[in-house]
């Protein structure tokens, strides 16, 4: 039997289709206008089971509706909850508990989990696809009529899914490697910032025996709602003093921040955004809570080029940079492990080893800015983007004035 399949939904108030495709075999759809009977039930679930069910944003979606379907959701039901989801700006699971809904049992692996930029349909092209949009308004009943039109785009999203899962097939296995590395399972429903914080959270209990994984997940709960007084660590004002950057160290040093409910307020001051570097040159970086980049138009230029490889996963082994609920010392440990396995794997040859120790490292800086992750902790993200932003800067206006020095012209670009 064939081991994996994907599926899909589209919603209407009045009728609701399920479709479901079988690796390289034609796919399946089933119009639903009531409740489906006992036998039909039996019959998805012989399709679905004992094999892998690929969808793109299943799991905060259509594993709710296929749960609510198996157990006597009809159209008008489904449509309810698809809406309260959709609209909704908090997880799926808190909504769709309201409505008795949970993710199926199904092995289900969310496609959404391995691409960055949110939507099938920004997928499409890359795959060689053609692009199609939603054919029908979803909050409007369907007409007999439009059945043909919306079965073909529900086919259509179907081989989408099934192409783009054949091309993201080998972070899957990198997270397989990763649950037999660490025994941590499950690792293939998460998304790489989560896979880093399972890992690296599982790995810490070990070094602190004496807290659990309740009082870690507690603690970075407390995160979202939270306030704290930014400070620039003394690793970095030491390295950049004598720059422009230590002057605008001094600058935001103290400025307050406030979490509600995971998401940063505006700070109690505001910070400088275009830092001048090179007057003469006319050469501006655009600062702030984020990244940091020249304000350069198109151009071509030739000179040295550097590339500050690995800058936040570096960072993170620093102090004041490890989520704020955590032990630092501890931290370090588990992460500078990390490190050097993935470094030995890599001298070994063991490629495949080696890009799913890489995955855990480069995710683990995003785990700290998800309101919902056991590592969330908005002070540290902060630290991390704004060390990097002085030290860029400092190494720019170190850079520039070298140039003046040595050939009394110089310019720097970068990002």
């Amino acid at each position: 039997m064939n081991t994996r399949c994907c599926y899909d939904f589209e919603i209407a108030p009045n009728v609701a289709l399920l479709g479901i495709k079988a690796q390289g075999e034609p796919a399946e759809h089933l119009v639903i206008t009531e409740p489906i009977t006992g036998e039909i039930a039996a019959q998805i679930e012989a399709r679905l089971s004992d094999r892998e069910v690929t969808g793109y944003n299943n799991l905060g979606f259509d594993s709710y509706l296929l749960d609510r379907l198996l157990h006597g959701a009809g159209p008008t039901a489904l449509f309810e909850l698809s809406s309260a989801i959709i609209q909704s700006k908090g997880p799926a699971w808190m909504v769709a508990r309201d409505y008795g809904a949970q993710i199926s049992p199904f092995d289900e692996l969310d496609l959404m989990h391995y691409t960055p930029r949110g939507r099938l349909k920004q997928y499409e092209a890359r795959l060689g696809l053609a692009i199609e949009d939603l054919p029908f308004d979803p909050n409007q009943p369907l007409e007999a009529s439009q059945m043909p039109m919306v079965v073909g785009y529900l086919e259509h999203d179907l081989l989408a899914t099934e192409t783009l899962r054949d091309a993201v097939d080998g972070d899957i296995q990198a997270r397989v490697i990763l649950e037999s590395l660490f025994g941590v399972q499950g690792l293939r429903r998460k998304t790489a910032a989560n896979v880093a914080a399972s890992i690296i959270v599982s790995e810490y209990l070990l070094e602190r025996p004496d807290v659990t994984l309740g009082d870690v997940r507690f603690a970075a709960a407390g995160m979202r709602d939270s306030q704290f007084a930014f400070s620039v660590p003394q690793w970095v004002l030491e390295g950049i003093e004598g720059t422009l950057a230590f002057d605008l160290a001094q600058t935001i040093e103290g400025t307050v921040f406030d979490i509600v409910d995971g998401v940063r307020q505006a700070p109690d001051r505001a910070w400088p955004k275009d830092i001048v570097i090179d007057e003469a040159d006319g050469l501006i970086a655009s600062f702030g809570l984020g990244g940091i980049h020249t304000q350069d138009s198109a151009c071509q230029y030739s000179g040295l080029s550097f590339d500050v490889a690995s800058l936040y996963p570096h960072i993170i082994l620093h102090p004041q940079c490890t989520p704020s609920h955590l032990d630092e010392a501890h931290f370090h440990t588990v992460y500078k492990r990390l490190i050097d396995r993935r470094l030995q794997a890599k001298r070994s040859g063991d490629k495949a080893t080696s890009d799913a120790l890489k995955l855990v490292l480069n995710a683990c800086f995003g785990a700290f800015n998800y309101p919902y992750s056991l590592l969330y902790s908005p002070e540290a993200f902060l630290t991390i983007t704004v060390s990097g932003q002085l030290c860029l800067l400092a190494l720019a206006d170190r850079m520039q004035r070298l140039g003046r020095q040595t050939h009394g012209q110089g310019r720097c670009h970068g990002t």
